[in-house]
């Protein structure tokens, strides 16, 4: 409660310090194998080349096509769909994969098709 406390007053009143608290925690994560909350403090700090990384590096695609993982794929899908428009490396997968988990297969077939 006092750790959710801090944090929303961290983000209300100094947003440009919020990434000087989550990289280094998301890098904390990383190492010591937690790569889903890894990569939503990287998502939450606006690091999209380490979410990237995570995405492709830590084999984590997969999880934005779970259906019925209440616990992870919401918290996924809502920190990686800024990276789905941006112009990353993990872009074109991303989009892919989300237009997947929506049921759009052909959409799917055509994002992926157009990398290079």
């Amino acid at each position: 409660m006092v750790r959710d406390a801090l944090r929303r007053e961290l983000e209300r009143g100094a947003p440009r310090q919020v990434a000087a608290v989550r990289l280094p925690a998301a890098a904390w994560l990383r190492r010591r194998g937690a790569l889903e909350r890894a990569l939503l403090e990287y998502a939450a700090a606006e690091a999209w080349d380490e979410v990237a990384g995570l995405l492709i590096d830590g084999q984590l695609v997969s999880r934005l096509l779970c259906e019925g993982d209440e616990r992870f794929a919401g918290p996924l899908r809502r920190a990686c769909e800024p990276l789905a428009g941006s112009e990353n490396r993990a872009a074109p997968v991303v989009r892919a994969a989300l237009r997947l988990a929506d049921g759009d297969a052909l959409g799917c077939a055509q994002t992926l098709s157009s990398v290079p």
